[in-house]
């Protein structure tokens, strides 16, 4: 009886120190990170609308860097090309409309309802 309790006990120390250790991981640093895929805009709404599983299990979860033209500027977003919306972590953002940028970020999905393919984490790079 005494080696099930010991038994029990170990095992349930074990898991808790392992899921301590899972849940408390440190964060991605997407802007230290090197890039999966270094491509257009264009190129990465062709991709989502021929097959958006085939295009989410190429780029989701993966950063990349996108490039193209901001379309809307808002202060911590933005959107390039019309369907590609960008979420930083900082505001003011330095990027003008229809002037070509590259914008490195996580892939994070294609929105259904909205459309857009959504990066976060965002920065804008020199290329």
């Amino acid at each position: 009886m005494k080696k099930l309790l010991y038994i029990i006990f170990t095992f349930g120390l074990i898991s808790i120190i392992a899921i301590y250790f899972y849940t408390n991981q440190p964060h991605r640093d997407i802007k230290s990170e090197v890039p999966s895929f270094n491509i257009s805009a264009q190129y990465l709404t062709q991709e989502f609308m021929s097959s958006q599983d085939i295009a989410s299990n190429k780029f989701l979860n993966k950063t990349i860097i996108v490039n193209g033209k901001p379309s809307q500027i808002l202060s911590k977003s933005l959107i390039l090309e019309g369907n590609i919306f960008c979420t930083f972590d900082l505001s003011g953002l330095d990027a003008k409309i229809n002037e070509v940028i590259y914008v490195k970020g996580r892939c994070i999905g294609y929105d259904d309802l909205l459309g857009e393919i959504q990066l976060d984490q965002c920065s804008i790079v020199n290329e």
